[in-house]
């Protein structure tokens, strides 16, 4: 972008701000043409609804020459014209008040750009997966997005009485159950049980900073039917009438994504029906929040390279999953009288269950949860939350799909490929935000004055005491 392009839009930031409100769409218009980056998206998303035009177009003005007339022509396809005219007025040749102004693309600089030899030229060399990027543990705390108040306030006041009560403290906003049945002898070397392992404690961290205490249910100790007691026994804890919600997460070894399946092999399963049913009428949590996830690996998939070479590897994986194709990655769930979110996660066919892309580690489904955590729980929905993990497991590089033919360099790409599938299978009449590390103030004003009753109360009995003394 050029100096007069950068001057024309630091002098319309403000009517730019007052003048579209749907931002969003001009956004999402932006990463479509290649100007904004994912993250740069989730980045203008992430602040408060009166920040984010202002966010836009700071990041806008770096995006290189295409940046500014990409932009007027998302502001004049998302129906604002007023707002492109007003950039377009500002950059026209056009001298006859009569007729419209239009915007003259500046003349390309003298100097060709250079590449990288080897690289092909494209507007952003970044991965495909770089959303990736931000599932690490040591960045956790820092890529974590808090709860604005503004976003609280507008979301009660648009859904009122049909949204759940998320807003008490903030350190129990639920109980999370993680139950993982993936056999102890699928890796050879047990280099990939670390790799589960970490899985799950990025898991855990990311939903204890969403205010969440998580309970672990050792790998591949239980039958189905001991799964369903262990969900059962939790639920019914005493002490768990604390929390605002109750949130399991299954990762289970088995063929059929619409069974849970325990320790000993297929005949060992149970219909995720039947733990739904289960958890609608559970009585400690009634009338809050209940989430079933369960990811369904079928055990071809736990094949990794240490265990047989990855051509018989993924023949056999293909072979195992084209059996069960019944469920679609969409929102086909029907309405619940239970308060119950249910989401089941199946890997495509021919798809390992760990992450096979270069300079990435963990598994999909993981990686996909804790991002959506990370950058979401704060601003979105949780079914809006489920269906973004659909939208990122649509588009990832797999390593066992690659073309030389796919640029002009002739250099080895991975293709984009959808590595797993999400189906929401049922789902309240209610909407359901986690509002992480948010409280309201009148329960915090209300703590307050109980703790000053307290302390006055205290104060004055040890007063009387000395006086009798």
């Amino acid at each position: 972008m050029n100096k007069h392009e950068w001057d024309i839009i630091r002098r319309n930031r403000v009517f730019i701000h007052k003048n579209v409100s749907n931002i969003n769409e001009v956004v999402d218009l932006l990463y479509e043409k290649g100007i904004l980056t994912l993250n740069q998206k989730e980045c203008v998303a992430s602040q408060p609804v009166d920040r984010r035009a202002y966010e836009m177009l700071d990041i806008v003005v770096k995006r290189g020459p295409r940046a500014f007339p990409c932009l007027v022509e998302a502001l004049r396809e998302t129906e604002n014209p007023a707002a492109a005219n007003q950039l377009e007025g500002n950059a026209g040749s056009t001298t006859d008040p009569n007729k419209t102004k239009t915007y003259t693309k500046p003349d390309p600089p003298n100097k060709l750009p250079t590449h990288h030899k080897g690289v092909p030229p494209s507007e952003d060399n970044s991965s495909y997966v770089e959303w990736m990027d931000d599932v690490e543990l040591t960045k956790l705390e820092d890529n974590f997005i808090r709860t604005d108040p503004k976003f609280v306030m507008e979301m009660k006041k648009l859904h009122n009485e049909h949204m759940y009560n998320m807003t008490g403290d903030k350190s129990k906003r639920g109980k999370c159950l993680m139950i993982d049945s993936i056999p102890n002898d699928f890796c050879q070397q047990g280099e990939c049980h670390t790799i589960v392992d970490s899985s799950k404690t990025l898991i855990h961290q990311t939903l204890k900073q969403c205010g969440f205490k998580c309970i672990y249910y050792t790998r591949n100790s239980g039958t189905s039917q001991t799964i369903k007691q262990k969900i059962l026994q939790e639920m019914n804890k005493p002490d768990h009438v604390q929390y605002s919600s109750f949130l399991v997460i299954c990762v289970t070894t088995g063929p059929n994504p619409q069974y849970i399946y325990g320790k000993d092999g297929e005949k060992d399963c149970l219909p995720i029906q039947e733990i739904q049913d289960m958890m609608s009428q559970c009585e400690a949590f009634s009338n809050k929040p209940k989430m079933l996830m369960v990811h369904t690996v079928p055990e071809s998939s736990l094949k990794c390279d240490h265990s047989f070479p990855l051509a018989e590897d993924r023949d056999q994986r293909l072979s195992d999953s084209m059996q069960y194709l019944t469920l679609e990655g969409k929102d086909t769930s029907s309405l619940n009288g239970g308060d119950l979110f249910v989401v089941s996660v199946r890997l495509e066919p021919g798809i390992s269950f760990l992450v096979k892309i270069r300079g990435k580690t963990g598994a999909y489904f993981s990686n996909a949860l804790v991002y959506v955590l990370l950058k979401h729980a704060a601003n979105r929905s949780f079914l809006e939350m489920t269906k973004e993990m659909d939208r990122l497991f649509e588009s990832c590089e797999y390593e066992g799909e690659d073309s030389v033919d796919a640029n002009p360099y002739n250099k080895r790409v991975h293709r984009r490929v959808r590595v797993a599938r999400l189906t929401i299978l049922t789902k309240p009449e209610k909407e359901l935000f986690l509002f992480p590390q948010y409280e309201d103030t009148e329960r915090k004003l209300t703590l307050l004055k109980f703790v000053f009753i307290e302390d006055v109360n205290s104060w004055e009995t040890a007063t009387h005491d000395d006086h009798e003394n």
